[in-house]
């Protein structure tokens, strides 16, 4: 099925039209944007992506990893290597990840065997506040492991740090 040739001289807008009859044609990958009220020009978005870092875990096989949970209290996860950091805008040091001020989102998932249930959060240090809270998992059998895995979106005025626990 082909497409319609469609052309226009104006798009109409809810609060008015916008002139694209002087916009050349576009060139592959380009979208018509706004360079004001009433005009508009073809332009190629910027490529730039959304930095971001990954930081995990990472022993010497048949090592064990973090400490098993107890029960009512929070351990502090075990966060050793970073994988990823495309802008450079984390470092990590003693299990705890350091970020400028700035809006994050942070996602996370720790394991946990012969627990019996477990649940994870993202605290702000040195504050001790809380900034997310990981799912319950729980597992019954000894041989089991399960995942408790957690979302945040917080901002920082000021440089701090993050750890999962």
């Amino acid at each position: 099925m082909s497409r319609p040739n469609v052309k226009a001289k104006r798009l109409q807008t809810s609060s008015g039209a916008v002139d694209v009859s002087a916009a050349a044609p576009p060139s592959s990958g380009q979208v018509l944007t706004a360079t004001g009220s009433t005009a508009a020009t073809w332009q190629t978005p910027s490529a730039a992506a959304l930095p971001f870092a990954i930081v995990s875990e990472q022993q010497a096989s048949n090592t064990a990893s973090s400490t098993a949970p107890q029960s009512g209290t929070w351990v502090t996860r075990t966060l050793n290597t970073e994988i990823s950091d495309t802008s450079g805008i984390v470092s990590l040091s003693s299990n705890e990840i350091s970020l400028a001020a700035g809006t994050y989102l942070v996602e996370w998932w720790a394991p946990a065997g012969n627990s019996g249930g477990h649940q994870t959060r993202l605290l702000l240090v040195p504050d001790g506040t809380t900034l997310g809270v990981g799912t319950s998992a729980g597992n019954t059998a000894s041989n089991e492991v399960s995942l408790s895995h957690g979302v945040a979106v917080f901002t920082i005025a000021s440089a701090k740090s993050v750890r999962v626990e």
